[in-house]
């Protein structure tokens, strides 16, 4: 008699022990629990009818699973970051990297392909296939182990959002089959179809069939053919095997066999599924998608840690983030962005020396419109830097010193403290402050140099810090620290007495949102760079809109934006800003040249321009600076060029700042008669700005010989007085007397 194939399976198994351990594996399988008697006994097939009632059975007598979740929870989806324009900035995903798409947005030839290879009796059966079940476990029992387990679309569902569980222990199979009835019960296969294929892995981190399409053929799943749908289905059972891309032989393969296989089953010609066979992958690859390696999406990220309207903490934020399908709605300009990172290249095209960033914001909105990084970008590889001062929390742990780029703020604070902009004082190379703590102190001139007698307006223009010094000491430096927070200055800022000369560390934002409360007519709107979060739902979580308020009179933001006209009209900006309209803005060099800034703005836009050593610590040099690095070098040259770009890429007609109030007149001093020297001094301290004009004569030089206008009539404080003061007249030379002919 011959043996049978049952006869055989007894003789490997040996002692009844192993065919009960053999009986467990098998059991693992959910109809061999219910039928292995059956199976081993007679080698038939449990009946549909007989397996759904064993299940049951063996659910509410022996393991009494919890019931299937009211909801199943939705799939782990990827969150996009979306620039102003729409355009994508950024895909923000953990381990799967998913995009949801709706069935309805699936072709059917798509949803063949997947059906063909994965699940052939998906409209047929009621979660569990028993007898696709019956032929793995005979399979199973031979080979002595567990190698298939025939799971359905469905149990694979249940397996990939319920149970997470990929144990082969009986009761974690049992469950699956169970949870999978419940499942069909509670929802239409083509809801249940729609989940799957929108948490099935495609490899590489791709989850989902709209994932996968982009990045594997760059297009939508609307858009696939029949060959790329079966490239896809075919990744699904085994993704690192069949892997178009490390494993294009092995994916051509198993493309075929679903070619074939959605033949056989009607969905497909013959004909046509050979003929399609011989065609070429022809993959085009998206991908990787980017986790959002810019600085602009890495700020936003960190945005996003902070933002309460995600969740309690860090984690449960970082969680909506990665997982939670967002969609992140910024204020970023692509185009000005581009132009922020052209203008730092221009201007600093070698990697190996100063860093940058160019910060822009509206001022009218407080829209963060581009922060620009170079000329290395931001990130941790070889050629990237972690170190950009251009916001709070990111690139920097406490920004850098501006230098004398805070002296705006300085400004107002002497206006609002009542000082004339006409006032005067003889700066000298340094200055010794009166004020109590801050005796001792005694800062100096940019190359030690004595600046004459100045006015507010040019000692703004040439950046005179013994003038700016002597405002401190009238004002204090507690009202500079309050007007500077006022108006934008986010960073912690301490009033010392170098406050005045930029000693505090502060961010690009700072600035550009401080001058931009000047730029906006002292009207201070909060910087923001998101404008609108939604979950994955479409619900809106954030919106976000401009919040203004005024921070400055206007009549004080108008006058100090016509004293920052001086360094670009005619002073420390001069030399390196040509642009064709009205501009105000502000140099800064800190004491060791590490750091330089222009902080510049137009009525509708304020920027401001960083270049320093990473490290903060090396002085910067270079050869179109004439040596050592000055805000009104490098960063000036850098904010010329994009200021240019940016009133062409935002179409900004050309407007000018409101004028500021008119000065109250006064009576006009006699300086007739005195020396130069104390006629200014004299015109200054009563509100006006001496001119001077040298004139031949014979009274002593240096005297005062004339006056406009004269003494005594009333003119406006701040105007001109022009002084003509007498120098020596030339004293002509007798001609030589020829030299006599000999006779």
């Amino acid at each position: 008699m011959q043996p049978t194939r049952l006869d055989a399976l007894a003789e490997r198994l040996g002692s009844p022990a192993a065919w009960g351990r053999l009986l467990l594996r098998v059991v693992g399988l959910v109809a061999v629990m219910i039928g292995a008697a059956v199976l081993l006994a007679a080698s038939l097939a449990p009946t549909v009818s007989v397996a759904s009632t064993a299940v049951n059975a063996v659910d509410e007598q022996v393991f009494n699973f919890d019931p299937l979740p009211a909801e199943l929870g939705d799939p782990s989806e990827r969150s996009v970051i979306y620039a102003r324009d729409g355009s994508v900035l950024a895909v923000l995903h953990g381990l799967e990297n998913r995009r949801m798409v709706p069935l309805r947005r699936v072709p059917e030839h798509v949803q063949q392909a997947v059906l063909a290879t994965e699940d052939s009796e998906f409209f047929r059966h009621r979660g569990v296939d028993w007898r696709a079940v019956a032929r793995a476990a005979m399979g199973n029992a031979e080979a002595g182990e567990i190698r298939s387990g025939a799971s359905t679309i469905t149990q694979q569902l249940v397996q990939n959002v319920v149970l997470r569980d990929r144990s082969q222990t009986v009761r974690r199979k049992l469950r699956e089959a169970v949870l999978a009835t419940q499942l069909e019960r509670r929802l239409t296969k083509r809801d249940i179809l729609g989940e799957y294929l929108n948490i099935a892995y495609f490899g590489h981190g791709v989850y989902g069939i709209g994932t996968a399409a982009k990045y594997y053929f760059d297009r939508g799943v609307s858009e696939l053919t029949v060959p790329q749908a079966a490239v896809l289905a075919g990744i699904i059972r085994t993704p690192a095997g069949n892997d178009p891309v490390d494993h294009p032989r092995a994916a051509r393969i198993r493309r075929n066999i679903v070619l074939r296989q959605m033949a056989e089953q009607g969905f497909l010609g013959v004909r046509k599924a050979e003929r399609l066979t011989a065609k070429p992958l022809r993959l085009r690859l998206h991908g990787p998608l980017k986790r959002g390696d810019s600085f602009f999406v890495a700020y936003v990220r960190h945005l996003l840690r902070n933002s309460t309207v995600l969740g309690p903490g860090t984690k449960a934020r970082e969680e909506a983030v990665l997982r939670g399908g967002l969609r992140i709605y910024t204020t970023l300009d692509p185009e000005l962005q581009r132009d922020a990172v052209r203008s730092i290249d221009a201007v600093l095209p070698s990697r190996g020396g100063a860093q940058s960033a160019v910060t822009a914001v509206d001022p009218r909105s407080g829209e963060i419109l581009a922060i620009g990084v170079g000329p290395k970008r931001f990130g941790k590889g070889k050629d990237e830097t972690q170190v950009t001062p251009a916001v709070p929390g990111l690139g920097s742990p406490v920004g850098r010193q501006p230098g004398s780029a805070f002296k705006p703020f300085q400004l107002v604070a002497a206006l609002e403290s009542g000082l004339s902009p006409t006032l005067t004082y003889n700066a000298g190379a340094s200055y010794k402050f009166r004020r109590p703590g801050c005796r001792g102190y005694e800062p100096g001139n940019y190359a030690d140099a004595s600046q004459g007698v100045l006015d507010m307006y040019d000692a703004t223009a040439v950046s005179s810090n013994t003038y700016f010094s002597h405002l401190l000491d009238l004002t204090g430096p507690r009202k500079l620290v309050e007007v500077a927070q006022r108006m934008g200055v986010t960073a912690k800022l301490t009033p010392y007495c170098s406050t005045v000369l930029g000693t505090n560390e502060v961010f690009g934002l700072d600035m550009a949102s401080g001058m931009g409360t000047l730029a906006n007519g002292g009207v201070h709107c909060t910087p923001y760079a998101i404008s609108e979060i939604r979950d994955r739902h479409g619900r809106t979580l954030l919106r976000e809109r401009p919040r203004c308020a005024r921070a400055v009179e206007a009549g004080i933001a108008a006058r100090a934006t016509d004293m920052l006209r001086g360094p670009i009209e005619n002073g420390t900006a001069s030399a390196n800003v040509d642009l064709d309209r009205p501009a105000a803005g502000k140099t800064g060099t800190t004491q060791n040249y590490g750091n330089a800034w222009f902080s510049g703005y137009l009525p509708q836009l304020s920027v401001s321009t960083w270049v320093g050593d990473p490290e903060g610590t090396n002085a910067l040099t270079d050869a179109r600076c004439g040596g050592a690095v000055t805000g009104g070098c490098l960063p000036t040259m850098i904010w010329s060029r994009f200021m240019n770009r940016a009133v062409s890429t935002l179409d900004l007609a050309a407007k000018d700042f409101p004028e500021p109030p008119p000065l109250p007149k006064g009576p006009v001093p006699s300086l007739v008669g005195r020396h130069v020297v104390d006629a200014r001094r004299l015109a200054g301290a009563v509100g006006f700005r001496p001119t001077v004009q040298m004139t031949p004569s014979r009274i002593r030089p240096g005297i005062v010989i004339g006056q406009q206008p004269a003494a005594g009539r009333q003119a406006q404080l701040g105007g001109s007085i022009r002084l003509l003061v007498a120098k020596r007249v030339a004293t002509p030379t007798r001609p030589a007397t020829p030299p006599r002919r000999r006779r």
